[in-house]
């Protein structure tokens, strides 16, 4: 079962690396960042390298790998999240986008795997026959190996969530303007999600089999769970990446324009909303958009609009189209238009990107198509004429 489970965990390696390759080249050919996605494949090529060295039953420093290994895990989920915010906004984060608390997350689980580097020795076993660890000592090394799995079983579904809410929120976004599904840019980012997902599982079931004293003879079979999901999705990320490599149409700054500035379409003719439920929305609309200007908010969709104003989304979409005359992503543009010409007239010294930002969008490439799709000119055209 070793050899099986060496040879899966090297051509995961081996999938992890032919990827970065693949992520790099597209990168090249499509001009989007992706450090963090390399990063995140960097963290599992490491993870299943140290895995394998910990396993392998003729490796030296058992206890080095295996603490590294479970070190690198707690990197997993904030390099997935960084990847993701990276993809859905086109541009690599100009600061670092992790809270305290969570670099001091990862920083007291490694803290915890101390005890465990300092059992490392130069046999291939993990226990130092050389040395005798007191059962005192022993509780400290797997007290310490266990919070550090709590801290990994507890952070992983923090930022998965976190990611599925931020691509269902993009894929609300475009499904308004497009209606034949989730843009292929970012829909095979839930592949890494569910590699994600299964590593989280398996460090779980680890965990059970070590509290339990369940066989080890489980062990392998962990390991072809985790190499194999990994493999798996790897294969189907090449795939969708083949797919991407087609040509395809990239929507120009006349068919961005469009997407701003489109009519809606009347498909709410069937179903008519009461007056005075259509003027209470629009009066929760202008409460939102105006003292509140929730349109700075970058991950705004229409799914968390209509949490925050407790109304139905159907609601919301049917005010906007029929009432406001605009789609949901054209409403909140227009207000974010709106706020990015008065900051760039109040203060010139702002660039046009961090006036961008402020006021919610997520890229100047974004900025300028709608500035000029509402405006008839391009934001430093608007500053330089209007002070002139």
């Amino acid at each position: 079962m070793n050899g099986i489970q060496d040879s899966l965990l090297t051509s995961a390696i081996t999938v992890c690396l032919f990827s970065v390759g693949l992520v790099r080249e597209k990168e090249r050919r499509t001009g989007r960042p992706a450090a963090f996605f390399v990063a995140f494949l960097a963290v599992e090529i490491l993870r299943f390298a140290f895995e394998l060295l910990a396993s392998h039953p003729a490796t030296p420093l058992k206890a080095l790998w295996l603490g590294l290994w479970m070190v690198s895990s707690l990197l997993v989920g904030p390099c997935l999240w960084l990847a993701v915010r990276e993809s859905v906004e086109g541009r690599t984060p100009r600061r670092f986008l992790l809270r305290r608390r969570e670099v001091g997350a990862i920083l007291l689980g490694a803290v915890f795997t101390l005890p465990l580097f300092a059992t490392t020795h130069w046999g291939p076993t993990y226990d130092d026959p050389a040395r005798v660890v007191s059962r005192l000592g022993s509780l400290v090394i797997h007290t310490g190996m266990f919070l550090c799995i709590l801290v990994f079983a507890v952070q992983v579904p923090i930022y998965l969530a976190r990611c599925r809410r931020l691509l269902l929120g993009q894929w609300e976004n475009r499904h308004a303007r497009s209606p034949d599904g989730p843009p292929a840019s970012t829909a095979w980012l839930h592949i890494p999600l569910f590699i994600v997902l299964t590593s989280w599982g398996v460090g779980i079931l680890r965990t059970v089999q070590c509290a339990t004293h369940a066989p080890t003879g489980f062990i392998p079979l962990f390991d072809l769970l985790d190499a194999g999901v990994t493999i798996g999705g790897m294969y189907l990320m090449v795939r969708s990446g083949a797919a991407e490599a087609r040509p395809a149409a990239g929507p120009g700054a006349a068919a961005r324009a469009e997407m701003f500035l489109a009519p809606p379409e009347p498909k709410y003719a069937k179903s008519p909303l009461p007056e005075s439920l259509r003027r209470r929305i629009q009066g929760k609309l202008e409460t939102a958009m105006g003292s509140q200007a929730l349109y700075r908010d970058c991950l705004l969709n229409l799914r968390t609009l209509s949490q925050t104003l407790k109304e139905r989304p159907h609601y919301l979409s049917q005010v906007i189209n029929q009432d406001l005359g605009s789609t949901f992503y054209g409403y909140v543009s227009r207000h974010r238009i709106g706020e990015a010409k008065r900051l760039l007239l109040a203060d010139p010294d702002r660039s046009i990107l961090e006036v961008a930002l402020a006021v919610g969008f997520n890229s100047k490439s974004t900025f300028n198509a709608a500035f000029r799709a509402n405006t008839g000119m391009t934001p430093r055209e608007y500053r330089m004429g209007t002070a002139g």
